[in-house]
């Protein structure tokens, strides 16, 4: 093993670096033959830790290597060896390593990685690219002479599969290197590469299995679901070389069964990497916080924190909020002009890559981004990380201040740029919640047939599958371990026949079954020692085939729109719904440009540099985020923070003042200004008494609160909200952790219940619906619901009686008996199941978008899905795809598994109903978040400038 490692020292060692403990750690498992997950802070050298041990592997293959003194101080192109020459394709090893991303920038950014000690040692091997931007003569060359690296995406990977030579290709696959495993896990994208993954491990049973992360809770699922739970053991003896199998897996098959994988290794480091948050913040707080209060107002603010010879990445959580600071920067900061950019996932590819290589070379200083940036790209000059807005997730925000001081050791600088006063409360909880060490978990879906439906298909249009091994493939896949033997039969029959309803249309009919000679030298499966089913399934249709081909993937969003100049270049791609509201003549932002829209012509917007000023910015579906539920918890023990230092400020004064009435004999000093003699630096000072608490002024104070010390507002952030948290006490009261908060208000509008559970925006959305469905079976009326992350607002016709109904049923509001039930009662969840059914009928390939020039519109593909969801609704209403598009409602959009925890939390909470004159601080938002969505021709600021004067004259 130390022979095997050599290159690998004297590569590091060249560099001037020693390897890291776990570097080598990692390469010594590897070489062991053993499959894992490697987990440390973002910089930390974990691709060298996960790719190193097969290239030392393939090293030991090829033979000696140049030696260290041989390297010259000019490395040659990437890709070539010391003597510039590419490696001669008659000596390839063949594909040897794959490595998977979830982005395109990624995979760039990984090729200079690795090609890096491959170039400067003279290493014989080669690295290729492949991903939708990889050109066709390429893939082809690449197909012919495999390098013996390969970085892709999942979606490329698939298009792989779908080749009949893919076990040809994939004969001489030694190991499998999943970055960002914690960014494709959670979603479908991760169940597609599992399903890839089983296939390549029946292939090559000795596949060895690598999962990089950075920031994630659950490690042992994490590793579970990168290596699979089970996989292919050959028996004892040769192959059958000359037997030809079901599946198109020639001269590759032992006779075998399958066993349970061995544990996965999970290799961590104790290294440390501090991570600087710092809030910019506001010069007065008062209680009338909204959304947008702050933010864009602030610019003046952010522009004076920012350097222009500091390198500094903007992060914003949605596309539309980065089209919006860009153009705010480039008028607060003019000088920027040539150093700015805009940078995010609808913006066209050249124009991304040339933003990035800017970057790298310090051309540009500062670029506002999104996710686009999130993940592991190098951008070693980045000195600076804003956050606009609340990250709403420990693990995103641990992950995009990696960017900065993107190198070991390295101290991470973040600047929190809030949109609204409560975030401030956020960035506290997130800070301490990163000092503990805490990140998410991410759980992967739970056997999400539309993507098995894709798998299906792909491999039939690649080299076949025998249904009876296939099945053994899948369930060794962790997210369809339990797949039952009714279901597969299901898909199979609903890909061969139509299901029940489709059989009648030859384009549903997709798979067929393809015979094998018995005996012979091409003898079947049986023949062979191998168990199967004597058939193979194939698509043997052309164009279905080729259109399958071009449907791949698993993300869907609403129809695209590419943006084009006239007679120019196209600048990338905005949503249909955006477009289908423009008029020609219209002025838009887009890509950071002043545009007017001319025409859309065959899905292509055309457009051209206008000087006219506008504020429209692009909207994107998915942009509202909702705080984690780790998040959610450590906001609660903020506000119980807040609640406290308050509270027992107040027990203090109460005390002062009234020892200070006796000793002057006067009894009426009691009932003066409970704050008389102290300033609120008391609450902020951590040295202060801590006085046992007034138990009258404290309804619902436990045991616990009186043996602990007092906390304080002991952050920036706190403090600077203390104006907020008074007004909120004064007007009805702070929770405690174990008190849920209800406000009743009358107002114009009508009765309003605001309720404060702490769980999520979209927790709140289930709760909001569920109360008002259950209170409307008490008392009739028309009820409107308004949700953030902080709680949520009923709205009713004046006189509609919360406060009564709220306290003769409150048990039955927080019942999680017939949650189901009432939830499908309350949503409508029918026209929910239709929408998500769309996206569903996508990736299993009943929708498609047709050819390359002749896509189809979002119309016609919303129409396509609804007729078929009528249709199986209405014949075969015990279509499976109709039962996971209700599964992924309730548990991925209501997040059902969070509403029945938060229940059953809020039965253990004492309820605080408080009757208040006017909507407090932590209701103001509420307000303004179903103000927002109401057709005005008064602007928000306007409208809440409005009820602001209200407001303060109620109180005067």
């Amino acid at each position: 093993m130390v022979r095997q490692l050599a290159p690998i020292e004297a590569w590091f060692a060249h560099q001037g670096w020693r390897p890291m403990p776990f570097q080598r750690q990692c390469w010594q498992a590897y070489l062991r033959g053993e499959s894992g997950l490697i987990q440390v802070p973002t910089g930390s050298g974990k691709t060298y830790a996960a790719v190193m041990g097969p290239i030392a592997e393939m090293l030991a293959e090829r033979g000696p290597t140049p030696q260290p003194q041989a390297v010259q101080a000019q490395a040659p192109p990437p890709g070539q060896t010391q003597s510039g020459k590419t490696p001669p394709a008659n000596t390839s090893l063949g594909l040897r390593l794959l490595v998977l991303t979830p982005l395109r920038a990624l995979s760039r950014d990984l090729q200079l990685a690795i090609e890096a000690p491959i170039s400067a040692m003279g290493w014989p091997l080669r690295v290729g690219l492949r991903n939708g931007d990889t050109s066709s003569s390429v893939r082809s060359k690449q197909l012919r002479q495999p390098p013996e690296i390969l970085i892709t995406t999942p979606e490329s990977l698939c298009l792989l599969l779908a080749n009949p030579a893919a076990p040809s290709l994939f004969a001489g696959l030694e190991a499998v290197v999943l970055d960002e495993w914690h960014e494709l896990m959670g979603s479908k994208r991760g169940s597609q590469c599992e399903l890839a993954l089983g296939w390549l491990r029946r292939l090559r049973p000795e596949l060895r299995t690598w999962a990089i992360s950075a920031t994630i809770g659950n490690l042992q699922e994490a590793a579970q679901a990168a290596i699979g739970v089970s996989r292919w053991q050959p028996d004892p003896g040769p192959p059958q070389e000359s037997r030809h199998c079901a599946d198109g897996f020639q001269n590759h098959r032992h006779p075998g069964h399958w066993a349970a994988s061995a544990p996965a290794t999970i290799i961590t480091a104790r290294l440390q990497r501090r991570t600087t948050i710092r809030s910019l913040l506001p010069e007065s707080i008062d209680g009338f916080p909204w959304a947008g209060h702050l933010g864009l107002r602030m610019h003046e603010e952010l522009v004076a924190q920012l350097r222009p010879e500091v390198s500094t990445l903007l992060f914003t959580n949605t596309r539309n909020q980065a089209e919006r600071w860009h153009q705010c920067l480039r008028y607060a900061a003019p000088e920027m002009e040539d150093s700015l950019a805009l940078h995010h996932s609808s913006i066209e590819r050249s124009r991304r890559e040339a933003i990035e290589a800017a970057v790298k070379a310090g051309e540009i200083r500062w670029v506002v981004c999104t996710s686009s940036l999130d993940l592991g790209v190098d951008f070693q000059p980045v000195e600076t990380v804003v956050q606009i807005g609340s990250a709403k997730n420990l693990a995103r925000l641990l992950q995009r201040a990696g960017r900065s001081a993107h190198c070991p050791g390295g101290t991470s600088q973040v600047l929190f740029m809030p949109t609204h006063a409560l975030e401030l409360l956020e960035v506290s909880a997130i800070r301490r919640g990163l000092a503990a060490g805490l990140v998410e978990h991410r759980s992967p879906p739970v056997q999400p047939l539309d993507v098995l439906l894709q798998h299906l298909v792909t491999l039939a249009c690649g080299p076949g599958f025998d249904p009876e091994l296939e099945l053994d493939s899948v369930r060794s896949c962790w997210s369809y371990r339990q797949l039952d033997a009714e279901t597969w039969d299901w898909c199979l029959r609903f890909l061969e026949q139509g299901g029940d309803c489709l059989g009648a249309y030859p384009r549903y009919r997709k798979l067929e079954r393809e015979p094998l000679p018995a005996g012979g030298a091409n003898g079947d499966s049986s023949a062979s020692g191998v168990r199967g089913s004597g058939f193979c399934y194939r698509v043997t249709a052309p164009a279905l085939a080729r259109l399958h081909r071009l449907n791949i993937g698993t993300i869907t969003a609403d129809r695209a729109v590419t943006v084009r100049v006239v007679r120019g270049a196209v600048l990338g791609h905005v949503e249909e719904a955006f477009i289908s509201r423009l008029r020609p003549g219209d002025v838009f932002f887009f890509a950071g440009r002043q545009l007017e829209f001319v025409r859309l012509r065959e899905m292509t917007a055309q457009v051209k540099a206008s000087s006219r000023k506008s504020s429209t910015v692009p909207a994107w579906s998915g942009g509202q985020l909702a705080i984690s539920d780790l998040l959610s918890q450590h906001l609660r023990q903020e506000v119980d923070r807040c609640s406290q230092a308050l509270a027992a400020f107040t027990t203090t004064a109460n005390v002062a003042v009234t020892a200070k009435a006796k000793a002057k004999g006067n009894a009426s000093a009691s009932a003066s200004n409970p704050s008389h003699g102290y300033s609120s630096a008391d609450l902020t000072d951590p040295e202060r008494p801590k006085p046992r608490p007034d138990s009258t002024k404290l309804a619902g104070a436990t045991p616990a609160f009186h043996a602990q010390a007092c906390p304080t507002l002991d952050s920036p952030e706190l403090r600077a909200l203390e104006p907020l948290l008074r007004r909120q006490a004064d007007l009805s009261c702070l929770p405690r952790l174990h008190q849920l908060l209800i406000e009743v208000c009358p107002s114009r509008e009508g009765s309003h219940l605001y309720a404060y559970p702490f769980e999520g925006r979209f927790v709140h959305e289930g709760l909001g619906f569920l109360w008002a469905w259950r209170l409307a079976r008490h008392q009739a009326g028309t009820i409107t619901v308004s949700v953030n992350d902080y709680g949520f607002e009923l709205l009713a016709p004046r006189g509609y009686p919360f406060e009564a109904l709220v306290a003769e049923h409150a048990d039955a509001l927080l019942r999680d008996a017939d949650l189901d039930t009432d939830l499908e009662q309350a949503i409508n969840l029918s026209e929910l199941c239709r929408r998500r059914f769309r996206a569903i009928a996508q990736v299993s390939g009943l929708v498609l978008n047709g050819y390359p020039g002749q896509a189809r519109s979002g119309g016609q593909l919303q129409i396509s899905a609804a007729l078929l969801y009528d249709v199986f609704l209405q014949h075969e209403p015990g279509n499976l795809l109709l039962a996971q598009a209700r599964r992924e409602v309730l548990d991925e959009q209501l997040e059902r598994q969070r509403l029945q925890a938060a229940l059953a939390r809020l039965q253990q909470c004492e309820l605080l109903l408080q009757r208040t004159a006017r909507p407090g601080p932590l209701a103001f938002p509420l307000l303004a978040e179903r103000l927002n969505n109401r057709l005005s021709n008064e602007s928000l600021l306007e409208r809440l400038t409005r009820l602001r004067a209200e407001a303060e004259r109620l109180e005067r």
